[in-house]
This record gives structure tokens, sequence and C-alpha cells, in this order.
């Protein structure tokens, strides 16, 4: 065997080599490279879309909770108002039950003066008789004591 012909067979083994690449290696080969291609590309737009809606929630976040302080404020706002309100309305209620109970007590003491001089009255008128009856040295009469009393009621009040 000489150089040549072996020269040949190694070329023409390259050449089988080569076309048994190019049909049955390269095409899986490069099938997956671009899919793998594909696969980073959709994974680079996948992020940035991701970035994206992350910036968006933040900005809605953010924009929320400033809505939410504004809403809370004014709801404190509110519930003072009401609780001083309230405090005032009650204030006023115990104000006028206050008064109430002063006018009741008034009334009532008003109402025992009066009894308590209508008793003296009965009294005194009593003790005048008496006096009058010792002094006189005799009895008056029921109809005269009662007629007498009530003559001496009319003329104290």
């Amino acid at each position: 065997m000489s150089i040549n012909m072996t020269l040949i067979g190694q070329m023409v083994t390259f050449f089988i080599f080569v076309m048994f690449t190019m049909y049955f290696v390269w095409p899986p080969m490069e099938k997956a490279l671009e899919d793998r291609k594909l696969k980073i590309s959709e994974g680079l737009l996948a992020a940035d879309k991701g970035h994206k809606i992350l910036q968006d929630a933040e900005i809605s976040s953010k924009k929320n909770i400033n809505d939410t302080k504004i809403l809370c404020e004014s709801l404190i706002s509110s519930a003072k108002k009401q609780a001083d309100g309230i405090l005032e309305s009650v204030k006023l209620e115990a104000l006028n039950e206050k008064n109430s109970i002063i006018n009741s007590a008034n009334s009532e003491i008003e109402k025992s003066i009066n009894q308590a001089r209508s008793e003296l009255r009965d009294q005194f008128a009593g003790l005048v008789i008496m006096g009058s009856e010792k002094i006189l040295s005799r009895e008056v009469k029921v109809s005269d004591h009662v007629s007498i009393i009530n003559n001496l009621s009319k003329e104290l009040k």
C-alpha cells in the first residue's frame, strides 16, 4: 500500500465522516442550540417583563399605601369629631340631669318646709289654746277648739 492509497482512503473516510456529521449529527446539535437560544431569549424577555411588573407593583403599592394613609387620617378625624360630639351630648345630658335633680330636690325641700310650717302652725295653735284654757280655767269645747285653730292658721299664713 502506498501513501497515496492511504491518503485517498483517509480522504474518503474523512469525507464520509463529514457527510455523516452534516446529515445526522449537525442538525440535532443545531436544533438543540437554536432551542437553547430561544429559551434563553424567552427567559430574558420574561425577566424584563417581570422587572416591569415589579416596578408597576411597587408604584401601585406606594399609591395604595398613600391612599390608605389618607383614608385612615380622614377616619381618625371623623372619629375624633364624633367623639367630641358624643362628649358634648353627654355633658349636656349630665347638665340637664343635674338641673333636674336640683329642681326635684328644691321642690322636695319646699314641700318639706311647707309641711313643717303646717305642722308647726297646728302645734302652735294647740299650745295657744292650752295656754288660753289655763288662763281661762275652763275647757273650751272641741268645736270651738277646731274653729279657733283654723282661724289662727289662716291668720298666720
